[in-house]
């Protein structure tokens, strides 16, 4: 045991389809057991085939009908039948044999029941071990394992009737070191024909090699099962004795077993087989492992078999777990200063425990229930948190799960869910709703425990001032200002993507000589891919003016956001615009962006505009009317020339290339607004043109393959990359201020946390390129007017900028 166990395996607890065996060429005996009456059917009696010397060679059990049948081993010998049920002294029945010739069937015989009932002993303190004595001790300890013997075999059996039908699951979960709060688990359920509930090793096997046994690809934990308890292998090996009742059982009795030699090197068990006093019918086994370590054996390795007596005189084991250590080396680590020291020792320890097992829910036999298990159930009611509403956020509809486990559940319109049927333990319990997801805020949790009866668990929503702390910077909630978010739709209700959102609050309005004069603060964001769009820092109870500008069309809006409403929604409708928007880029013929172009953009209708591209090759035309235009391009040293073009409602993109020797060409075809991505289009030309600090391409992220994005910023010139404590953060160097971090944008978005944590950024595999903005006056102005999604001037990105595209 002083190994490390990389894996635990269990021949243990599981179910299994019996096959009917073929009818073998011997002489058939057939009958029926009676009751005392002479005249009663006595079913699921265990009816016995002994031979002269009193060996058994058959049992079997009689069915609703009480038939039963053997096949005689040999026609020319004598043969003693024997009835034995739970509860009652052994019936001996009638002889049989020898006979002359292998007939293919003897005529019936009947077996009537006259043993008397069975009362098992009120123990007061234990017995001795039976197997050091043979007094009247040992005679009570015999008497009482002989009933336990006879549940046993009959849960081995099966009658001649119409087979049994079991739905019963199958789990494996591993628990925590401490054996308490379940990490993970899985259930399986199954519905078959069975006849026992789970299957171990030969008896031989264990009593050879023992119960625990360590193999190159971990530990095995065998479990007894009925035949195993039942061999003269196991009885041979044990020791017995009688168990008093325990405080919560003080109904039943018991018969403890032990292996015969303490010192004996093999791993055995050790445990108690219960039954019930006064009807002498099995209740459990309750076993644990022997021979293992010390530290080990704190972690209580064992198991326990429930039996269930079915309606019809049927016995089934009814749930049964395996309790098994997974074990680990123990590394013991220390620092010195700034040196990291590692210390290995030899010891191993419990590093969590694993549990296997399984319970039969629902047992039929044709047309007939006979079990159904109630199993436990957890019921999670939400209820809204005290103070204001918020828009969208609803007790109906959320969503929980116990992490680790594929248990989970909706809730209704009253806030409650259920998941039943659930295996008791401890979970932890994570709730969240539509709106925790979009927001990005982490489910609730809650560690719960769920006992046979189940459990009731009251959760409360986050109320607003959560919310807004958790999507917000602490000087939103300090300030007492708000969250406001939105989704940007056309008319025909489908979302707008890359939508400019801006957000201008009015303060200090006041009239004076017929002039209106105001300070305010401006916001600028984007819609997202799915049109959605937020902003922390919008102040309360302020007149608030909206503006949507997009290539479907532009809107505004005046609101304003109640005194008492931590959280806010805007969702923004735009009408379809019925003009068009061209944006021309000129490159050249090694694909640079092109300046200083002339171009004269002609309609159908007459209109002639003229524009001239800018340093970066570009120029807007609006207010065009939908159809087909030309565009005439003209530069100093290019062959000059007209391309014809159809311009549709909303925003147009137009890349063309201009040649020394070659009249313009497209360069691509005519992009049209929300038909394709040009996000990475000011990427390009910003890296082109060096406007950048650094600019960090997917070809080179693939090249250095870090493990964190932050490892690419390390070689960054006028940034440092700082590591305190865990966290990593960005500095940048051309200020003296210490204080002075660089914010962080994703796709042209700037973040709201003013010290963002670098290990917190997009995986490499997700990033199409990194830009690195490392003072103020390089940031391009549709991301330096953000502030970080807050508004006031405690939010802008002076001490720069890492702005990340995704793929």
């Amino acid at each position: 045991m002083g190994r490390l166990v990389r894996s635990v395996g269990v021949v243990a607890a599981a179910l299994y389809v019996s096959s009917t065996p073929a009818v073998l060429h011997a002489q058939l005996v057939r009958g029926s057991v009676l009751a005392s009456d002479g005249s009663t059917p006595a079913a699921a009696v265990i009816v016995v085939l002994e031979s002269s010397t009193g060996q058994v060679l058959a049992r079997t059990l009689s069915d609703a009908r009480g038939a039963f049948r053997f096949q005689l081993p040999a026609p020319g010998a004598r043969y003693r039948l024997r009835a034995l049920r739970v509860g009652f002294s052994p019936t001996d029945g009638p002889t049989v044999g020898p006979f002359e010739s292998a007939a293919s069937e003897l005529p019936p015989l009947q077996l009537m029941l006259t043993g008397a009932s069975v009362a098992l002993p009120t123990v007061s303190v234990r017995g001795r071990d039976d197997c050091r004595t043979s007094s009247a001790d040992g005679q009570l300890v015999a008497r009482v394992w002989e009933e336990g013997r006879k549940a046993l075999m009959a849960s081995q059996l099966a009658s001649s009737d119409s087979p049994l039908n079991a739905e019963w699951i199958e789990y494996d979960r591993t628990l925590d070191s401490a054996g308490v709060r379940v990490r993970e688990q899985s259930v399986r359920t199954t519905r078959s024909v069975t006849t026992r509930a789970f299957r171990s090793a030969p008896a031989e096997s264990l009593a050879t090699h023992g119960y625990v046994v360590d193999r190159d690809d971990g530990t095995v934990y065998h479990a007894p099962d009925a035949e195993v308890m039942l061999s003269d292998a196991f009885t041979n090996g044990h020791c017995f004795r009688l168990e008093p009742p325990t405080d919560s059982a003080p109904e039943q009795i018991g018969v403890a077993f032990r292996p015969v030699s303490d010192n004996d090197r093999r791993r055995d068990i050790t445990g108690v087989l219960w039954l019930d006093r006064a009807s002498s019918e099995l209740r459990r086994i309750e076993y644990r492992y022997t021979g293992l370590p010390a530290f080990v054996e704190r972690a209580r390795p064992g198991g326990t078999v429930e039996f269930l007596r079915l309606g019809a005189g049927q016995w089934m084991v009814q749930r049964w777990h395996v309790r098994m250590p997974i074990l680990a080396r123990r590394d013991n680590q220390t620092s010195v200063g700034r040196r990291r020291v590692l210390i290995t020792t030899s010891g191993v320890v419990v590093r969590a425990l694993q549990v296997s097992g399984g319970e039969v829910l629902r047992v039929t036999q044709g047309e007939r229930t006979l079990f159904r298990g109630e199993g436990a159930q957890l019921a999670v009611q939400l209820r809204r948190a005290t103070g204001p509403s918020v828009p969208g956020h609803t007790i109906s509809g959320a969503f929980a799960v116990l992490t680790g486990t594929d248990y989970a559940l909706r809730t209704d319109s009253v806030g409650i869910g259920r998941v039943e049927p659930i295996l008791p333990g401890q979970y932890r319990l994570q709730v969240r709703t539509a709106l925790m997801d979009s927001l990005g805020v982490l489910a609730r949790e809650h560690d719960i425990e769920v006992g046979v009866d189940g459990r009731l668990v009251q959760m409360t929503l986050p109320s607003s001032t959560e919310l807004l702390r958790a999507v917000c910077s602490a000087d939103v909630v300090r300030r007492a200002q708000s969250f406001l978010r939105g989704t940007v739709r056309d008319s025909s209700g489908r979302e707008v993507p890359g939508a400019t959102v801006r957000l201008r609050a009015m303060r200090n309005i006041a009239t004076a000589a017929d002039r209106v004069s105001f300070s305010e603060d401006v916001v600028s964001t984007t819609s997202d891919s799915l049109g959605q769009w937020r902003v922390c820092g919008v102040p309360r109870d302020t007149p608030l003016q909206l503006r949507v500008m997009s290539g479907v069309g532009t809107i505004d809006t005046l609101f304003r956001i109640a005194a008492m409403d931590a959280l806010a929604a805007a969702d923004v409708g735009l009408r379809v615009s019925r003009t068009a928007s061209l944006l021309l880029r000129t490159y050249n013929a090694e694909e640079r962006p092109l300046g200083d172009v002339l171009a004269v953009v002609r309609t159908i209708a007459g209109r002639e505009v003229a524009v001239r591209t800018n340093h970066v090759g570009e120029a807007t035309v609006g207010d065009l009317e939908p159809g087909v235009a030309t565009v005439h391009l003209r530069r100093v040293g290019y062959v000059e020339g007209t391309i014809a073009t159809e311009f549709v409602a909303g925003s147009n993109t137009l890349q063309l290339s201009l040649d020394p020797t070659a009249p313009p060409s497209l360069d691509t075809v005519t992009v049209r607004a929300n038909r394709s991505n040009n996000r990475f289009t000011d990427f390009e030309t910003r890296r082109a043109y060096g406007l950048t600090t650094a600019s960090i391409t997917r070809e080179q992220i693939e090249r250095r393959n870090p493990v964190s994005l932050w490892q690419m910023l390390t070689r960054v010139p006028s940034v440092l990359v700082v590591d305190s404590l865990g966290f990593v953060y960005a500095r940048s160097m051309r200020n003296r201020n210490d204080e002075c971090w660089l914010r962080v944008a994703i796709n042209g978005v700037v973040q709201s946390d003013g010290r963002p944590d670098l290990r917190t950024l997009p995986a490499p595999g997700e990033v199409y390129g990194v830009e690195v903005f490392a003072g103020a006056a390089t940031i391009p102005a549709t991301m330096a007017s953000q502030g970080g999604n807050e508004l006031g001037p405690r939010a802008r990105t002076g001490c720069g900028l890492i702005s990340i595209w995704t793929r």
